[in-house]
């Protein structure tokens, strides 16, 4: 019997989508892939081929070689399937009371559209999206997310995450939080606080779903019933919603909670603390260098960066944006707007007919404060230590 030295071209990829291989052409240097040994008649053999493009068209055939030519089989071809994205994990930095940064770089999205990008966190390794996570972008590129909030002093492994056509994962990092004065709501939910001025402030969004006495705060209210349960409607029942509609927000921004939920008696804010008065913003924003007749003007002024998430007072205000109550000829046309655009805080401060409610980033900038009246938004809340 004599022997045949035998070559594979596996998975040889053809330059222009659709092009099938040439009759009898040579493709050696064209993805081929060298078997390298002596084969005898009749002897089966394959062998794989890696690093194709995706959603790519690849013919390929087999060939074999003797000492008179070169014979080839029959021609087949498959589509490479998307592939899932390739992720890196950025370094932590701006590490403060219970927050930190991080983020990461969606290098390639493998042929499938990037439609989420986050950060996942967790006391133990290799923490996935069912633990702690941010909701931050799409697409490729560069991002940045803020993880909050963290517990003093525990070490956090820290991972990304893109999802295109599944989910993939960057590499995984860690650090140890800051130490941080803390206050507990009665839903075990941790925020730290700051001291400015007098004043003493949660630094992260009010989460519970409970009052102090731990009667339950209604999670949502379904169509018309939000409007009817505003102040200006003539209901009375507490009631929260998430940031853009999505329980997955609650984690970074806290809860939307409708004013009901804010003048109640029986206190949303844990024991020793009491929601943010507009007396309380006021006396604030003086003692970061807004002037009060700006205040009492309705101007903007300039210190709203101050306030911001990053920004040098701690306060780190977060834009969860609101979920806005109308009532047009009688409908109800609920909608979630301003999400990580801007920031809007309730009060239970009542005057002129409505209730006091501040946003931050909004129509001035993110040096502006600008202060409305309201009576039927679902905004996020602050505490302030009694």
């Amino acid at each position: 019997m004599k022997k045949v030295i035998l070559f594979l071209t596996a998975l040889s990829v053809v330059a222009t989508v659709g092009s099938a291989l040439a009759v009898n052409a040579n493709f050696f240097g064209q993805g081929s892939v060298y078997c390298n040994a002596n084969y005898a008649i009749g002897t089966n053999f394959r062998n794989n081929q890696s690093n194709l493009m995706t959603t790519n068209t690849n013919y390929f055939r087999s060939y074999a070689i003797n000492n008179a030519a070169a014979a080839y089989g029959n021609e087949m071809s498959f589509i490479t399937s998307k592939g899932l994205a390739t992720i890196t994990t950025a370094a932590i930095r701006n590490i403060a009371p219970l927050s930190a940064k991080s983020g990461g770089n969606v290098i390639n999205d493998r042929g499938a559209t990037i439609i989420a990008r986050c950060i996942c966190w967790s006391t133990s390794a290799y923490p996935t999206t069912s633990n702690f996570k941010t909701s931050d972008s799409t697409g490729v590129g560069v991002f940045t997310s803020t993880l909050t909030p963290l517990a003093s002093q525990s070490t956090y492994n820290v991972i990304t995450y893109a999802n295109n056509y599944g989910t993939a994962y960057g590499n995984e990092i860690s650090f140890t939080a800051s130490t941080a004065n803390t206050v507990t709501d009665i839903d075990g939910n941790v925020y730290p606080y700051v001291v400015i001025g007098n004043q003493t402030w949660m630094a992260s969004n009010l989460r519970t779903s409970h009052f102090n006495n731990g009667d339950p705060i209604t999670n949502g209210l379904s169509g018309f019933d939000w409007w009817k349960n505003s102040p200006i409607g003539g209901g009375t029942i507490p009631a929260y919603t998430f940031p853009n509609g999505d329980s997955s927000t609650n984690t970074a921004y806290g809860k939307l909670y409708n004013t009901n939920a804010l003048i109640d008696s029986r206190n949303a804010c844990p024991t020793g603390w009491h929601v943010s008065t507009f007396n309380d913003w006021d006396t604030l924003l003086v003692n970061l260098g807004m002037s009060q007749s700006d205040i009492d003007n309705g101007n903007p002024g300039n210190i709203g960066a101050k306030l911001l998430e990053g920004g040098s007072s701690g306060l780190n205000l977060q834009k969860a944006g609101e979920l806005d109550i109308q009532n047009i000829y009688g409908i109800n046309s609920r909608r979630y707007n301003n999400f990580q655009l801007w920031g809007l805080y309730l009060t239970p401060t009542f005057r002129f007919g409505s209730y006091y409610y501040l946003i931050f980033n909004g129509p001035f900038g993110p040096d502006g404060t600008y202060i409305a009246l309201t009576n039927n938004n679902a905004g996020a809340v602050r505490c302030v230590k009694d």
